[in-house]
């Protein structure tokens, strides 16, 4: 209709008008058009946050807990150089972890990555089964 492509007009002002044609126009978007867009932002987002964003997440004090009126500081410390080195230590805290990439690039850790893919990789050979984390 008329008004829908005079709305449009006014969203896209900002592009270069020789991008736009007639059924970029008039056609209507659909939420099953930017599924999977959203979905790839998502789960980029989640397995390999930006710095900054760690940064915030880590600063926050939020209700993880859903309505039990509990609430969790994400401000911890970071791993001391020791505590990085001890593989075992840094895999249980890791394994406490709701967000565990973000952890990982918190505290600079991401050799506990190639070590889990390894270890995961000798549990297919041998048959067992279990988490990328060691869960």
């Amino acid at each position: 209709s008329f008004f829908e492509i005079q709305f449009l007009n006014l969203l896209v002002r900002s592009v270069n008008p020789r991008m736009i044609n007639e059924q970029m126009l008039i056609h209507p978007f659909e939420a099953s058009e930017f599924e999977q867009y959203i979905e790839d932002i998502i789960k980029n987002i989640k397995t390999d946050p930006d710095k900054d964003l760690v940064d915030v997440y880590y600063q926050l004090v939020m209700n993880d807990t859903f309505g039990t009126g509990k609430y969790i500081e994400k401000n911890k410390e970071k791993l001391t150089g020791l505590e990085k080195l001890n593989i075992f230590k840094t895999r249980n805290k890791l394994r406490k972890e709701l967000w565990k990439e973000a952890y990982i690039r918190y505290n600079h850790i991401e050799y506990i990555k190639g070590l889990m893919k390894v270890k995961s990789t000798i549990r297919k050979v041998r048959g067992s089964e279990e988490g990328e984390y060691g869960e």
